[in-house]
């Protein structure tokens, strides 16, 4: 089955681009980021309610990109998670604090808040292509 999902491309400055998702966390609306160079999914820890395993926190070494250097993270089940018609339910996902992301973007005029960034974890198990002329994300589950 496919789902065509609507993304909005983002300019950031003229040569920069982030895009961008509507999604719903445990029916929280939240703007998250596809990143396909990200090996993991994160979610915002402030934003969602969600079951963490307490078993399973940490640090772990972001090597490059938006989100550089060592972060704490927990993990965490979502109970709902919704792109468009795609649902997932118990999804696993890893939690971190957002803000720093959210800081940067408030200086750009027009951008959302985000609240996770959607990585290489989810975009491999779905099967992701990502179509620029539509400005589609289309999921094969």
């Amino acid at each position: 089955m496919k789902f065509n999902i609507p993304i909005e491309i983002l300019q950031l400055d003229e040569e920069s681009y982030h895009l961008v998702v509507k999604a719903i966390v445990n029916s929280t609306p939240c703007n998250l980021i596809l990143d396909t160079g990200a090996s993991r999914s994160v979610f915002d820890i402030n934003t969602f309610r969600v079951r963490f395993s307490d078993e399973e926190t940490g640090k772990e070494i972001i090597p490059a990109g938006i989100i550089e250097g060592t972060i704490e993270n927990r993990f965490g089940i979502i109970d709902r998670f919704c792109i468009g018609d795609f649902e997932e339910e118990n999804m696993r996902a890893v939690f971190i604090d957002l803000d720093h992301i959210n800081k940067l973007y408030k200086k750009i005029e027009g951008t959302p808040v985000i609240a996770g960034l959607l990585g290489s974890d989810f975009l491999v198990r779905q099967r992701a292509i990502i179509d620029f002329k539509k400005s589609l994300l289309i999921l094969v589950k």
